[in-house]
């Protein structure tokens, strides 16, 4: 047969053959092995104090809309831009109670996906310098909902063209 010629160039060493009922049969001794025992068998992590970083904002986002500022010197919206964006928001038939006030500012780590978990589906950026939308100003960007990046507030209450430019855009996605 070829195939025992195979194993001549592949083995080396002698081979026997023995038949099953000529090899005796040996008993195994049963050996008892014993584990001491021990109170704990795992080590215990100590207890860490990571709790995941939630988005404080203001307003009640009945609506899931979210309004993102960068004001480093309130807590949430100074007067001025507040009064402001009421007037935008009731412009397009909208109230606090709608939208979430989110200060970039005064947030840690803040992306687009963590506003996203809010959950909302619309949203205006009024801070034209921010990385959180990679678009121009008053461009829709409708991956996860539809938004867009304007001026900040105090630069739109100040400049008639800004104004103009907001609204064209508010009508495209609010009405």
């Amino acid at each position: 047969m070829p195939d025992k010629e195979f194993l001549r160039g592949f083995i080396d060493s002698d081979i026997y053959l023995i038949n099953d009922d000529e090899v005796p049969e040996q008993k195994q001794e049963e050996k008892e092995i014993i584990i001491p025992e021990r109170e704990n068998s795992f080590v215990e992590e100590p207890e860490s104090n990571y709790e995941p970083t939630k988005l404080v904002f203001s307003g009640g986002n009945d609506k899931g809309i979210a309004v993102v500022i960068n004001d480093p010197e309130t807590e949430s919206i100074n007067l001025e831009d507040e009064t402001l964006l009421l007037k935008i928001l009731s412009a397009v038939n909208l109230s606090i109670k709608d939208v979430a006030i989110i200060n970039i500012a005064k947030q840690n780590n803040t992306d687009l996906n963590k506003i996203l978990s809010l959950p909302c589906t619309k949203g205006i950026i009024f801070d034209s310098s921010t990385t959180l939308l990679n678009s121009d100003k008053y461009s829709l960007m409708t991956e996860e909902g539809v938004f867009f990046k304007a001026s900040s507030l105090r630069e739109i209450a100040k400049d008639v063209n800004e104004k103009k430019l907001l609204w064209e855009t508010l009508k495209k996605v609010f009405i």
